[in-house]
């Protein structure tokens, strides 16, 4: 599949397509009364639009076509189907009434065909745009995921389009935010946190796994937020503004020069990093002949007693992920390597291989060691990486700019045409602005750096008197020094 086209289709009214799986009777339309049988009732003969069952009494429907045409559905992923055409490969993924055919043009068309004489389906070309997915492939260079668009809405939505950016989606002491107390939350419960967060965790999804920690703490806090949050979260869409044509990278030529499929899975944890219930927090990233095929961040649900138990835990997890790609590939009949698995913990990677001290292991989970089995009958292969090469650091904790950067590229997220904004574009940026700015306007840089949360202006810019509201041009970029905490509303 060196040459492999991906074309997308779409069904047209796709769940009329589809039989009732049983007995249903509804009101005559209004409108459609007939005349003489006002109390007369209709029974369905298809899965209209707006029954409960009506998408499963579909994907039934299209399942059936796709067995009679030769397809297989993977055991491992029940929305992927695949098929052999003269031990050629062809992939089938589905998502409701969206398909891709991957695999050579001749056939691609040739199913493509086949579908067509049964459903009514339409040709929507190469993929160039899915699920909020902006798709640039170039079958001989790269194929990269962007959200260029999605993240233009979030911020005309949150009034953030002329913010200004920042280098980080965090900075490192946001570990130590705290929830909101009762009268916090009451006070700025009108703040749309949970919607700006909301938002925000599709592009972790979607094509921005570096965002995974911030989201993760900033999700920490739905319940129970405040201004301070909110001041947290809206960094977040200012990094996205230096960053937004930034996009998930996944380069073909260096995926295809092993003939086989090679897994590698990086795991890290942070022990008893966060909040007061002193739980660890892992981290593990999957990668197929080096690229990304999938980044977690979470905080661990019961609390270890040491780092190498955290970090036995992280790996035991980042192992069951990278477990069912392996299984994924055999059921393709893909050729494969033995997984490598990367740990920075010397004692967890020997635990991982056969059992310790009885006395210090004893209160290990039995599903916690389910990475020995791996190791010992998958032929899984445990391996050292030292911490600051550990990709797997950055889903842990926040991290400074440069390690963050690096991390950053070794998920593959970077820039094409317009490079990330970087700390001297920052200082230039409010330089070239400067016409434009209120003279209470302040660097967001300068504006961390000071320590007193109390009249940072004027220590900034020595003015001693509160800013005309008249004056001021663009709100994200200005803070008011004589206003109390929690008087800050969400446009500032």
């Amino acid at each position: 599949m060196t040459r492999a086209v991906v074309k997308q289709y779409d069904f047209v009214t796709a769940f009329l397509n589809a039989p009732t799986d049983r007995e249903i009777f509804m009101e005559q339309p209004q409108g459609h009364v007939k005349r003489g049988y006002e109390d007369w009732v209709c029974l369905l003969k298809r899965s209209i639009y707006g029954l409960r069952q009506s998408p499963r009494n579909w994907n039934s429907t299209l399942h059936l076509a796709l067995v009679e045409f030769g397809f297989q559905r993977c055991i491992k992923d029940e929305a992927l189907y695949w098929i052999r055409v003269e031990s050629r490969l062809v992939l089938l993924p589905i998502y409701v009434d969206d398909i891709l055919i991957i695999g050579c043009e001749e056939d691609v068309d040739f199913i493509a065909a086949k579908l067509m004489a049964r459903f009514n389906m339409k040709e929507l070309g190469t993929v160039n745009y899915l699920l909020g997915l902006q798709i640039e492939y170039k079958p001989e260079r790269h194929v990269i995921f962007r959200q260029t668009k999605y993240v233009q809405d979030i911020m005309q939505k949150f009034h953030m389009d002329a913010a200004y950016p920042v280098s980080i989606p965090m900075t490192t002491d946001a570990v130590k935010l705290i929830p909101a107390t009762e009268d916090e939350q009451k006070r700025d419960e009108r703040l749309p946190y949970r919607s700006l967060v909301g938002c925000m965790q599709y592009l972790v999804i979607g094509s921005r796994p570096e965002l995974a920690t911030a989201i993760r703490i900033l999700s920490k806090f739905l319940n129970k937020y405040s201004a301070v949050h909110w001041r947290a979260a809206k960094r977040v869409l200012r990094y996205l503004i230096g960053s937004q044509d930034m996009g998930l990278h996944y380069d073909l030529v260096e995926a295809r020069k092993s003939e086989k499929l090679h897994v590698e899975v990086y795991t890290d944890a942070n022990f008893a990093s966060e909040g007061g219930d002193m739980k660890s927090v892992s981290g593990f990233t999957v990668y197929c002949n080096g690229q990304l095929i999938s980044a977690k961040s979470w905080k661990q649900d019961i609390i270890a007693e040491s780092t190498c138990e955290a970090e036995l835990i992280a790996a035991n997890t980042g192992a069951h992920d990278a477990v069912w790609l392996e299984q994924l590939v055999d059921e393709l009949q893909l050729p494969r390597v033995a997984t490598e698995l990367y740990c920075d913990s010397s004692s967890a990677r020997e635990l991982m291989k056969h059992a310790g001290k009885h006395r210090r292991t004893k209160q290990l989970r039995i599903k916690d060691l389910k990475i020995r089995e791996y190791v010992a009958e998958n032929g899984m292969v445990v391996k050292p990486v030292a911490s600051k090469e550990n990709v797997a650091d950055m889903l842990t904790k926040p991290l400074p700019v440069e390690t963050f950067r690096r991390h950053r590229a070794q998920l593959g997220v970077r820039a094409s045409g317009s490079a990330a904004m970087s700390g001297a574009d920052e200082s230039s940026w409010h330089e070239k602005n400067a016409e434009y700015l209120d003279p209470w306007c302040v660097s967001h840089r300068d504006w961390d750096q000071l320590r007193t949360p109390v009249r940072k202006q004027k220590r900034a810019h020595k003015v001693m008197s509160t800013p005309p509201l008249s004056g001021v041009r663009i709100w994200h970029a200005v803070e008011f020094s004589d206003w109390k905490e929690g008087q800050i509303r969400a446009r500032v």
